[in-house]
């Protein structure tokens, strides 16, 4: 697997994580649908892979909060995992 991820470009990587991550997230909207700090980090990284255009500091802050709402769920396990997934 490792040799499999060094030998894939990044952006195709970025499409199979999100793909992933949105099969999932529906675990975290269904029980917190006002907080949608892992759906923006989805859409941050899609905006990423369609314009090529990457900064830092926007995908970094939109993966951290992501990994914040996981933590504050608590022991909501599906939902937390989802919101890692997408950070």
């Amino acid at each position: 697997m490792v040799k499999l991820v060094d030998e894939t470009d990044k952006k195709t990587l970025a499409v199979w994580a999100i793909d992933c991550a949105d099969r999932v997230l529906p675990f975290y909207e269904e029980d917190y649908p006002n907080d949608s700090r892992p759906r923006k980090a989805l859409e941050t990284l899609q905006e990423w892979v369609e314009t090529g255009e990457f900064h830092m500091s926007v995908i970094r802050g939109a993966s951290l909060s992501s990994h914040a709402a996981a933590r504050e769920v608590g022991l909501d396990n599906s939902a937390r995992s989802a919101a890692r997934a997408a950070g």
